[in-house]
């Protein structure tokens, strides 16, 4: 959502004609990245509803974050592009104008939440494996679906209250429609400064953390892989045997056999498995966090730009759209790219 604030950026009485150059470059990138990220989610959706054998807890919280991307990218690729041409007014009605900022901000809280419970979950397996197995069935996966955007709709209500809707005299002398997202005061600059704490230091501290362990317990499990394949003790082998009935899932229990070789390999193509797929969430966690980083450093200054005297003076029009417009399609292209890292796992 743009903070567009005809009194900030001094286009009310004066009319400043948006650059070519960042037109077709905005208007090109934003419809790719659409296209691109609308067809690449909507098959990773259709895939795992329509193959049963990919239904399952990570998956279904992986079709979770490409229905956050495709909102994200129905709501606010268009009114990118629509901003690039209308010079600050607002041409998309008062509903449209509160929903930008808010489903920005709800659909980016669930993708960051399905990826923290399919952490979750990979931690226990791996990590206590004593403790549980996966506590989530078909039916409570749903459920905790339900939660996540409950959550993330009920935590990001504030940002309509921080968005305004009014008429704003322009150069034409004509009274018109603008949108703007402010945080003009002190409860909306302490909400904000805790959604950002809660969103990249809570919440990251605490997927570092867990993502230290599972990489230290796969670690530890491919090295005694490594030590049992060359071992002829009965006691290793039972160890082996325990330790594999103990991280595979239920259908691959039914493949154990008494076989030592055929454990082996099914030991060896389990942790491996394992390893894809928490590679992958670390991209997408990587690749989540680096893309939305601009945006949100961003979004911090226009919110808080009005206390700072002259500030989009200083910064010029043109810089202000570069960044305004870089900064949009660093994070959009995140949607685009989050289906080519699934394929790792659903592949």
């Amino acid at each position: 959502m743009l903070n567009n604030n005809s009194n900030e950026l001094n286009l009310s009485n004066q009319e400043t004609q948006m650059p070519l150059d960042i037109i077709l470059f905005g208007s090109i990138l934003y419809s790719l990245i659409f296209f691109i990220g609308v067809f690449g989610n909507i098959l990773v959706i259709s895939v795992i509803l329509i193959d049963k054998d990919l239904r399952n807890f990570t998956n279904y919280l992986l079709a979770n974050l490409s229905v956050a991307d495709l909102l994200l990218l129905f709501t606010n690729v268009p009114s990118g592009i629509h901003d690039l041409f209308a010079k600050e007014r607002w041409y998309f009605g008062k509903i449209w104008c509160f929903l930008v900022s808010f489903i920005e901000h709800t659909t980016g809280f669930a993708s960051i939440l399905s990826i923290f419970f399919i952490t979750c979950d990979r931690y226990y397996v791996i990590c206590r494996p004593l403790v549980v197995k996966s506590l989530m069935n078909q039916s409570r996966t749903l459920k905790l679906i339900a939660i996540i955007w409950l959550m993330s709709f009920l935590t990001n209500l504030p940002f309509i209250a921080l968005t305004s809707y009014s008429l704003a005299k322009f150069s034409n002398k004509q009274l018109e429609y603008k949108c703007a997202t402010r945080a003009d005061q002190t409860w909306a600059l302490y909400f904000i400064v805790t959604d950002s704490f809660i969103f990249y230091i809570l919440i990251g501290s605490v997927l570092i953390f867990m993502y230290y362990k599972i990489f230290k317990s796969l670690k530890v499990s491919t090295k005694f892989l490594r030590l049992s394949s060359f071992s002829k003790s009965s006691k290793q082998k039972i160890q082996q045997d325990r330790l594999l009935k103990l991280t595979i899932s239920e259908d691959e229990d039914k493949k154990v056999s008494f076989n030592p070789n055929i454990n082996q390999s099914l030991m060896n193509k389990h942790v491996k498995q394992r390893q894809q797929l928490i590679i992958m969430l670390m991209i997408v966690l990587v690749t989540f966090y680096v893309c939305i980083f601009p945006l949100k450093i961003w979004n911090l200054l226009n919110l808080f730009a009005y206390r700072i005297d002259g500030f989009y003076q200083k910064i010029g029009f043109k810089l202000y759209w570069i960044l305004n417009v870089t900064t949009r399609l660093f994070y959009y292209t995140n949607c685009a790219i989050n289906p080519i890292v699934y394929k790792i796992e659903i592949d």
